[in-house]
């Protein structure tokens, strides 16, 4: 049976926006203590972006399965990202930068976020094209295999940077990796 959200509102509209945002609080709260127990347990091979997706999927999985369609509230919404999410996340980014690391490794961070992933661009591209040519996947024309090719290779490391500055890898090492994150 379909899970009814009850409105005081003839159209439900305001209701069922706040039954959605609870909901996704509610899941980033969940993220946040499972993050907690699972590090206090000394289980390192979770960080926690994975316990973030986890939580999301058991959470959509849960409304998926229960009939309800409160999922289609939930999707991803480029624009607030884009104006309110990103402008803070970089702000931060380059405010807590070890500048003198930073400057100090500008050609290797330079050389990973432009050429490295160029040619990470390129490669996957050059993969996901001949593995559906070939039958392996879905077929993609070369333009959108190089897209997807893109977007792997510039995906932000932010889940590396969580593990080395919990392993307290060499501030060079790290400086490079996050430098390079920052650039795409």
């Amino acid at each position: 049976a379909p899970v009814v959200v009850e409105t005081a509102y003839e159209d439900g509209k305001e209701s069922r926006t706040n039954f959605v945002v609870a909901l996704g609080l509610s899941c980033l709260g969940a993220s946040f203590i499972i993050s907690h127990v699972i590090d206090r347990m000394g289980i390192t091979w979770l960080p926690e972006a994975g316990v973030a997706v986890l939580v999301g999927a058991v959470c959509s999985g849960v409304l998926n399965y229960l009939g309800s369609d409160l999922v289609e509230d939930l999707k991803f919404d480029y624009t607030f990202f884009m104006l309110w999410l990103l402008p803070p996340i970089i702000f931060e980014a380059g405010y807590n930068l070890e500048r003198d690391h930073f400057f100090a490794n500008l050609g290797a961070t330079l050389l990973y976020a432009f050429v490295g992933t160029f040619v990470s661009t390129v490669a996957v591209g050059a993969i996901v094209y001949q593995a559906g040519q070939r039958g392996y996947c879905h077929e993609l024309a070369p333009l959108p295999s190089l897209l997807f090719g893109a977007l792997i290779s510039a995906t932000d490391p932010v889940t590396v940077l969580a593990v080395f500055k919990r392993v307290g890898v060499d501030t060079q090492l790290f400086s490079i990796v996050f430098g390079e994150s920052v650039m795409n």
